[in-house]
């Protein structure tokens, strides 16, 4: 490894786990790190006492957090029958027109992007 980087047993941040050899002296002097030897090379392991990294370690986990959630939520299919019950009447109906078939609310308009099947 470059002498002039030093690795980070503990990153609180996202992104890579080396920084240059006088931040690290400088965060040794600040108090928000340690000296520790790694494997034959000096590295630095991050206090997690220190609030500046909890509040660097809790600002990395939101980007995660925000990517576990739903980009969307599936529609409710009965409250868009309460909420316009003339678009999926014919649909919703038991499919008498379908023979049966076609029982899904999503409409038969062109807005909606479905296709029409003929009956045969």
């Amino acid at each position: 490894m470059n002498p002039k980087y030093v690795r980070v047993l503990n990153c609180p941040w996202n992104g890579r786990d080396l920084v240059k050899l006088a931040t690290a002296e400088f965060m040794v002097k600040m108090g928000r790190a340690e000296w520790v030897k790694l494997a034959g090379e000096h590295g630095i392991r991050m206090l997690l006492s220190d609030k500046r990294n909890t509040d660097a370690a809790a600002a990395a986990a939101r980007g995660y957090q925000a990517a576990s959630a739903p980009l969307f939520k599936s529609p409710d299919l009965s409250v868009m029958k309460a909420n316009q019950p003339d678009r999926y009447k014919d649909n919703l109906l038991g499919g008498k027109q379908f023979g049966g078939r076609g029982r899904s609310a999503l409409g038969r308009s062109a807005i909606d992007r479905t296709i029409q099947f003929n009956r045969e």
